[in-house]
C-alpha cells in the first residue's frame, strides 16, 4: 500500500511539472511570434515617397505602433551609410553666406552646409589726381568689386578744398589744398584717392 501510494505521488508530479513545461513552451512561442512582428520595411509601404522634397521614405513597424519617416530625421539615417550627392548649390556672394544641399543616394536624407562669404576687395579708376581749383571731374570710379558687393558712400577728408557727391564721386574743388577721398562698399571694405588741388 505504501509502495503504491509513493508511485501516485510521483506520477502526480511529473504531471505537473509536464503542465509547466507546455505552458513556457507556449508562451516563448509567443513571444517568438510577437519579435517577428517587429521589422522595418522600406520600398514596400503604401507610405512610401520619391517626391523631389523628401526623396525615399519608408514605414517603421514596432509591436503594435508605426510611424513615418521622413529622410532627414535621425530616426531614418541610423539605418543607412549615407553617400552624399550635391543636388543644389546657392553661391555664396560678398554680403550673404551661400550653401550646399545633399541627398543621400541611398535612403533620401538631406543636408545643407554653409558656404563662407566671398572675400571682399576694391579697385579705384583713379588713386591720386591733380586738380585746378573750381574744377568739377567725374573721373574716380570703382572699377571692380566682389561678385554681390555694392557701392555704399564717397566721402572728403577736407570739404573746404574738394567736395564729392556721396552716390555718384562727382569731385569739385574749392580751393588750394589737399584731401583723401574714401570710398567706401557695404561690405565696409575702403579704397582711397589722394587729390590735390592747385
Amino acid at each position: 500500500m505504501k509502495h503504491y501510494i509513493e508511485s501516485s505521488f510521483v506520477f502526480f508530479l511529473t504531471f505537473l511539472l509536464g503542465v509547466s513545461l507546455l505552458g513556457e513552451i507556449s508562451f516563448a512561442m509567443e513571444e517568438t511570434d510577437a519579435l517577428v512582428s517587429e521589422e522595418v520595411i522600406y520600398a514596400d509601404s503604401e507610405y512610401d515617397t520619391d517626391d523631389s522634397e523628401y526623396g525615399q521614405g519608408g514605414l517603421v513597424v514596432t509591436g503594435e505602433k508605426s510611424s513615418y519617416i521622413r529622410p532627414g530625421e535621425e530616426s531614418a539615417s541610423i539605418f543607412c551609410k549615407h553617400q552624399w550627392k550635391v543636388i543644389k548649390t546657392k553661391r555664396s556672394t560678398a554680403l550673404e553666406k551661400g550653401w550646399r544641399l545633399y541627398r543621400c543616394t541611398k535612403c533620401g536624407t538631406q543636408k545643407k552646409t554653409a558656404i563662407a562669404k566671398l572675400k571682399p576687395y576694391i579697385r579705384l579708376s583713379r588713386t591720386k589726381m591733380t586738380m585746378q581749383e573750381g574744377d568739377r571731374s567725374s573721373a574716380l570710379k570703382v572699377s571692380s568689386m566682389q561678385k554681390g558687393d555694392k557701392l555704399k558712400a564717397f566721402t572728403s577728408s577736407n570739404t573746404q578744398v574738394v567736395t564729392v557727391n556721396r552716390r555718384n564721386g562727382v569731385l569739385k574743388a574749392r580751393k588750394k589744398g589737399k584731401a583723401v577721398i574714401t570710398v567706401r562698399l557695404a561690405s565696409g571694405k575702403t579704397a582711397e584717392c589722394k587729390v590735390i588741388v592747385k
